[in-house]
């Protein structure tokens, strides 16, 4: 495929764009600095010296619930030029590996205007919606734009697409699979570079590398089993929002993540932490059956989870042998399991399995169809 020759203009907006300072009023925390006792470092994937960050947050000197935001923010932030982790795009700041960020999964969804009141009758927010009257997005003269991004209790986001889909490979995949988790999306310091890193360990392409405006930059791949990756960067300040949205009455609901469902499991593991940085936060494998959860290196702070599992359920085996390897479930924990569930067939959703303990994890866990017919799971908070 044919990429474009980055422009001096973006190489010089996205080398600034990783080395901000953010304040508030006059204190603020200079991470990786003599700051003090609330001084916070990062905790970064991959080994190695960690960076040192130029970057504030804001400073609180007693407030457990406002240091423990502070940590969260900082461990979401970027690292500026660190030799695994800087902007690829300059030739000062080369890159080696990506990081990879796990941010939201998309849904095609024929009625998104319906099915998101069952999603906001269960507690979600919307952090974002877009339309094809906003410049620079999608533009393409092959379909409009209607996304919706849910989300509830931590930043991992569901986003709701609408039909005519832009892209032809997309109602391709929509003509074969109908309703269904179409792709997960991560975000890279440049998805321009990107490409080849996946390229050239087993990924294909799906949709080259395309700049929309100042909006964001990305392409979409396809793993080796067949799952879709989408890869997004942001060469300006244009981003779909982190929502921290707690539930009023309804402590511990939480979006962690994503379920994707593997033929063999073993090499997507390898695959995913070797390929995309993931790291193993639970491994719950024996003879390359059962599961394994997976993380990126902003976990601290915004706990967001890349499940990856062998089909254990009827409900799993049936879109195993309909779809193949597939993005499966969208995946919750609570602090009290059953009322969630309860919660969310009252919202609407369908019933599949009532909490049950799951030996794999050692917790209980119940499982729902959302409005698109997509599997829920709903499971205790694990003790790690």
């Amino acid at each position: 495929m044919t990429r474009p020759s980055p422009s001096s203009s973006r190489s010089t907006s996205l080398c600034q764009a990783y080395s901000p300072s953010v304040s508030a009023g006059s204190a603020t925390l200079g991470l990786g600095s003599a700051a003090g006792a609330n001084a916070v470092t990062p905790q970064w994937a991959g080994g190695g010296p960690k960076p040192t960050l130029a970057i504030g947050v804001p400073l609180f000197h007693s407030d457990p619930v406002l240091l423990s935001r502070d940590r969260r923010v900082a461990s979401m932030v970027a690292a500026p030029c660190d030799a695994r982790h800087r902007n690829p795009i300059t030739p000062e700041c080369p890159m080696t590996v990506p990081t990879y960020q796990l941010h939201h999964l998309c849904i095609f969804e024929k009625q998104p205007r319906d099915a998101m009141w069952n999603w906001l009758r269960w507690y979600h927010a919307i952090p974002a919606y877009y339309w094809e009257g906003i410049p620079d997005l999608h533009h393409t003269g092959e379909g409009g734009v209607d996304y919706t991004f849910l989300a509830c209790g931590a930043p991992f986001q569901m986003q709701l697409e609408s039909p005519p889909y832009q892209f032809e490979y997309e109602r391709n995949w929509f003509a074969e699979h109908d309703s269904g988790i179409n792709h997960i999306c991560w975000i890279v310091p440049s998805a321009f570079d990107t490409v080849d890193h996946l390229q050239s360990n087993g990924a294909t392409v799906a949709m080259p590398f395309e700049e929309f405006g100042d909006t964001y930059h990305g392409f979409v791949a396809i793993d080796p089993e067949g799952r879709w990756v989408e890869i997004m960067s942001y060469p300006s300040d244009f981003k779909t929002p982190d929502v921290e949205f707690r539930p009023v009455g309804h402590p511990g609901l939480q979006t962690l993540g994503v379920v994707q469902l593997c033929r063999d499991l073993d090499s997507q593991v390898e695959w995913y932490t070797g390929v995309l940085a993931q790291r193993i936060i639970l491994d719950a494998r024996s003879d390359n059956d059962g599961l394994v959860y997976l993380a990126d290196h902003t976990y601290e702070g915004r706990q967001c989870v890349n499940v990856l599992a062998t089909p254990s359920t009827e409900a799993e085996h049936a879109l195993m042998e309909r779809h193949g390897p597939v993005i499966s479930t969208i995946l919750y924990q609570a602090g009290d399991v059953d009322a969630a569930w309860s919660d969310a067939l009252a919202a609407g959703f369908g019933e599949v399995a009532a909490p049950a303990h799951d030996d794999r994890i050692g917790a209980r866990t119940g499982y729902l169809r959302e409005p698109s017919g997509n599997l829920v799971q709903v499971r205790e908070r694990l003790a790690a």
